[in-house]
């Protein structure tokens, strides 16, 4: 299993702080070196970012949601590049249980086919690790890992990208969804339809985001599109659809 950090070059204090932590729980990873939003330049920005695809789908991004989109594509394609089976990509700066060390173990014994699973909380205004019960998670799907954790299939499209665990299928899949950047990372609202998007129903990992301009900008995302009337009924099909999807697979859960 490989653990990839994501770090900034310059971002000594932060590196040293997570190397502490999960070498405190005997956890091997590797730093990955991100891309810095404040040094993009015009032309790298022309070249990775699809203006025209991002403002009629989603809204035009900032340079620092461009570069934390670059970074998980770089990762993805670090994936497949490398033939990487299985790893956890994580963000710097975060919180760690020491539950973390045993999700690990499972998810490497574990059978996942084109899948991600968030390791984190589910969005920034969360204040506790409980998922289970802000995310819906629904009663099919779930894979139990021991008497305190499992892994659901959530009902409500969660965001952020601080921890999650993802497989050279999804990498696949991923990297061929962001050729050009037209999206945040943490748009699982779009990219679930091309991956099964699982979480932890209690977050092992967690951090304050209310100082990432990215995150809580992606957050907020429905309130910047209300005049988007493209988005909106993009969002709202989505949304009978997936109710539609997890009704049918309720009464086959329950009638089997």
């Amino acid at each position: 299993m490989k653990i990839y950090v994501i770090t900034l070059s310059n971002s000594i204090e932060r590196q040293n702080l997570i190397k502490e932590k999960l070498d405190s729980y005997n956890i091997s990873f590797e730093f990955f070196y991100g891309i810095d939003g404040r040094l993009l330049t015009t032309e790298q920005i022309n070249l990775f970012y699809d203006h025209k695809k991002a403002t009629k789908i989603y809204k035009k991004l900032h340079n620092t949601e461009i570069a934390c989109s670059l970074s998980h594509k770089l990762i993805y394609e670090k994936i497949i590049k490398e033939n990487v089976e299985k790893a956890i990509v994580l963000e710097d700066a975060i919180s760690i249980l020491p539950d973390f060390s045993q999700i690990i173990q499972f998810l490497l014994n574990g059978n996942f086919y084109n899948t991600i699973i968030k390791l984190d909380r589910l969005n920034s205004k969360q204040t506790n690790n409980n998922n289970s019960r802000l995310g819906y998670l629904t009663p099919w799907h779930r894979i139990k890992i021991n008497k305190k954790y499992y892994i659901g299939q959530p009902l409500k499209t969660p965001f952020l990208t601080g921890a999650y665990f993802i497989d050279k299928k999804a990498a696949y899949n991923m990297y061929s969804m962001t050729k050009q950047i037209f999206l945040p990372a943490d748009a699982w609202w779009f990219f679930r339809n091309k991956i099964k998007l699982r979480t932890i129903n209690t977050a092992v990992i967690w951090r304050n985001w209310s100082n990432i301009q990215s995150i809580n900008q992606s957050n907020n995302f429905i309130e910047n599109n209300k005049k988007n009337i493209i988005f909106t009924l993009a969002k709202y099909f989505n949304k009978i659809k997936n109710y539609y999807n997890y009704s049918i697979n309720f009464f086959y859960y329950i009638l089997k």
